[in-house]
């Protein structure tokens, strides 16, 4: 190989290495700049929450949770608590009325701790004061039990969501009878 060709590799494969390390550098700009525009609101995030409807099994793949910082939302102690509940409260009863629409079950909330949802399952269990089971598995339908017994609950759409939910269980209910009486 002559000494002209061996030069022109040499500038092209520098000139490659440095393009990709820009190409890496831009990137990590962008994603710096994604960072800095997702919301910190909590009273957005709680609309969005209300108005959620489930569309997949897995409470990690919410699409909008992807927009939210949700640590640092969760993290503010300037936020009310009273918000975050109802926030994972939506969530997580929504979810479970779909797991039961679906599949005439709840899922392992376990299976679906990652991303943004592993935050939202973290907190729930923490101001719930649920241990995390060894086994590793505990049912979408959590939420639901827990609140189906406060008495203190008033918001309507969360009563709403536990009467469809208790709807969606009779009917399960029913169901199974006549596959057991047939």
């Amino acid at each position: 190989m002559s000494t002209m060709k061996k030069y022109f590799l040499f500038v092209a494969l520098v000139s490659f290495f440095c393009c990709k390390k820009e190409i890496k550098s831009k990137q990590s700009n962008e994603i710096v700049l994604i960072e800095q525009k997702l919301n910190n609101n909590i009273d957005d995030l709680l609309i969005k929450s209300k108005n959620y409807v489930p569309n997949q099994i897995d409470l990690s793949e919410i699409d909008f949770l992807e927009n939210f910082n949700i640590a640092s939302i969760f993290n503010d102690k300037k936020n009310d608590k009273s918000k975050k509940d109802l926030i994972v409260n939506y969530l997580f009863l929504k979810q479970y009325l779909y797991h039961l629409k679906k599949a005439n079950q709840g899922y392992n909330l376990y299976s679906m701790k990652k991303g943004k949802a592993k935050f939202l399952i973290e907190y729930f269990l923490q101001s719930n004061n649920i241990a995390e089971h060894s086994e590793g598995f505990i049912n979408s339908a959590v939420a639901y039990n827990v609140l189906k017994k406060d008495k203190s609950i008033t918001n309507s759409d969360i009563l709403s969501l536990i009467s469809k939910i208790e709807a969606e269980n009779k009917r399960i209910n029913e169901q199974s009878k006549k596959i057991i009486n047939n």
